[in-house]
Parts: structure tokens; sequence; C-alpha cells
């Protein structure tokens, strides 16, 4: 499977819409606490939308 990284789409991101370097540390920061919960083996791909909400959950309860 070819499969892109977080770190891979967060880079095409941020240079296709041309971010600021504020706004491409905000975003990384974000997505470095999203991978935290997700587990590093994780891949963009397995991401579901329960996923993203049983985050949201958790990161209500820190």
């Amino acid at each position: 499977m070819n499969d892109v990284s977080f770190l891979e789409l967060m880079s095409r991101y941020a240079a296709d819409k041309h971010l600021r370097p504020k706004s491409v540390s905000t975003y990384t920061a974000v997505v470095r606490l999203f991978r935290r919960y997700l587990g590093h083996e994780t891949y963009p791909s397995m991401v579901t939308r329960q996923v993203v909400i049983d985050d949201h959950t958790h990161q209500g309860q820190a």
C-alpha cells in the first residue's frame, strides 16, 4: 500500500494553501496531539469520522 504519512500530508497541505509559518506551526501541533492519541503507526487513510469524534471526546476530558 502506498500510504502518505501525517507529516507528508501536512507538508503538502501547507504548500498548497501557502500557509504562514505560524499557521503551519499551529496545525502541526494539533496533528502531533492527534497522532499521540491515535498511535504513531496510524496513517491518515485509517482515520474515520468516529475516530475523530472519539478524539474530540477524549480531548474534552483531558
